[in-house]
């Protein structure tokens, strides 16, 4: 067996597992272990694969801890780690000293002990009840000395000089990350439920329920922003980028604040002096906003990254922010800074919906 076997069966088996595609360099036959490291540094796809091998029981997506978009973030990517290695104890049984420290992978101070651990897991008998084969094979043992790795952490550096397939299928899923980041933000499950046979529920109020509620989350996340990044942040960041990275955010909240108000009036059944079309034709020239704010918000996203990799009191601020932005602190600013784009998307979509049902009720009540 040769000396870089282990590696290689460890990106097999993630690769049946369904986590890195059949595509990724780590496969290929130039691949090394660096691409593997690559593939798992973010801690995304190993808390990935443990919903895998419980066959859907561990809702990953759906704890505290994780971040499914760390980006360059030390702090996001060693917390994902440290909830994959916390898991890999509570749900699988896997004894502590096989677990391994975040640097372990992130840095790849020890990815030979990320190997051993991950073929623990693939064995265990939980995971086995997956159907999908471990590794080493059966009467096998695992090859490679763990010192066999200890040069990865020299040139770990160079990871972003990789070629682009090193990526794993999750990284391929950003547009879904973004609606289901848009659903608990903004959404939050909110679901109009009409009910035509009750009386005080009319069916104009019902039809546009669903509106005010997600513009009411809409508006409290806008406000979260200002509070909890833009006020803890003046000082720290400099005026410039400061306004650089919440640049509109105070019009957008000031904007949806009024058509709030607006679509609560429409809504109440005692001032229905005005209706729906009229609240977003008064709001329409102060909605073109958005045109300007789609194509900044890139450059607010990438100067955002570029703060947490070269200014470590910054990053460590904008951290803070996060950890205390309450209920929205599994989300990084950067995966917020783009709620406002999924926000106007959805206008046109819930007017259609809400109009269809109004109609219908319209009829049922005739």
């Amino acid at each position: 067996m040769e000396e870089d076997d282990d590696w290689r069966q460890c990106a097999e088996w993630l690769n049946r597992c369904q986590i890195i595609p059949d595509g990724h360099a780590a496969l290929g036959p130039y691949g090394n272990a660096l691409h593997l490291v690559q593939a798992l540094m973010d801690g995304v796809a190993l808390c990935h694969v443990l919903s895998t091998l419980s066959c859907g029981e561990i809702d990953i997506r759906s704890m505290k801890d994780f971040s499914p978009n760390p980006q360059n973030s030390q702090f996001l990517c060693c917390q994902n780690i440290r909830l994959f290695t916390q898991l890999c104890e509570k749900e699988f049984d896997i004894p502590k000293t096989f677990l391994v420290q975040p640097n372990d992978i992130y840095q790849a101070k020890n990815f030979g002990k990320a190997i051993a651990l991950l073929s623990k897991l693939s064995l265990s008998p939980r995971a086995q009840l997956s159907g999908i084969t471990g590794f080493p094979p059966e009467n096998s043992q695992l090859q490679s000395a763990h010192e066999y790795y200890n040069n990865l952490e020299e040139i770990a550096a160079t990871l972003d000089k990789l070629p682009e397939p090193s990526r794993t299928n999750y990284a391929q899923m950003e547009e879904e990350t973004k609606e289901k980041l848009y659903d608990t933000v903004v959404h939050q499950g909110s679901k109009s439920t009409y009910n035509a046979s009750s009386e005080s529920t009319t069916a104009r109020s019902s039809c546009i329920r669903e509106i005010v509620d997600t513009e009411k989350n809409y508006v409290e996340l806008l406000k979260m922003l200002l509070d909890k990044y833009k006020v803890p942040l003046t000082g720290v960041l400099s005026n410039e980028e400061l306004d650089e990275v919440m640049k509109y955010i105070d019009s957008l909240h000031i904007i949806h604040r009024d058509l709030l108000g607006d679509l609560s009036l429409a809504t109440s059944p005692n001032m229905n002096f005005i209706s729906l079309s009229e609240v977003f034709l008064k709001a329409r020239d102060s909605l073109l906003i958005y045109g300007e704010y789609c194509g900044h918000v890139q450059r607010a996203q990438s100067l955002v990254l570029e703060l947490m990799r070269n200014d470590v009191e910054k990053r460590t601020r904008i951290e803070a922010c996060q950890v205390h932005s309450e209920k929205y602190n599994k989300f990084h600013l950067t995966e917020l800074l783009t709620v406002p784009i999924q926000r106007v998307l959805k206008y046109h979509l819930l007017l259609e919906v809400s109009y269809s049902d109004c109609v219908f009720l319209l009829g049922k009540q005739q």
